[in-house]
């Protein structure tokens, strides 16, 4: 979850470039 990703870069420095996408419910109107 986000406030596990949260806790752990808190904890531990992030190296380098990170990127967190959080995307929506992909809707499947095909």
């Amino acid at each position: 979850t986000l406030t596990e990703v949260i806790a752990h870069f808190t904890q531990n420095e992030p190296r380098g470039e990170i990127v967190i996408v959080l995307g929506g419910k992909e809707a499947k109107n095909e």
